[in-house]
């Protein structure tokens, strides 16, 4: 909620908030089922971060279409896992 209530989060659009972790949601990705580190943007990383009761933005992502911004980053995920469970 704090997150959601601060003035530097206005204008991001959706936001993935975890282990005071702040990430764009058209970045984040699920990468482990049980740790408290469960969400990153493994591209790009964290936008930013909660920290002693305050919420730091670093990045202020490019609003608008990220439908290919999407596919080049699912793209690269894939070739990354396949390298690495070769």
């Amino acid at each position: 909620m704090q997150v959601a209530a601060s003035e530097g989060a206005q204008g991001l659009g959706c936001l993935v908030v975890m282990n005071d972790e702040i990430h764009a949601a058209r970045f984040v990705r699920k990468v482990h089922t049980s740790s408290p580190a469960a969400f990153a943007s493994p591209l790009s990383g964290p936008i930013g971060m909660v920290a002693e009761g305050a919420v730091r933005i670093f990045v202020r992502p490019e609003r608008g279409s990220s439908r290919g911004a999407r596919r080049g980053q699912e793209r690269c995920l894939r070739r990354a896992y396949h390298a690495r469970h070769r």
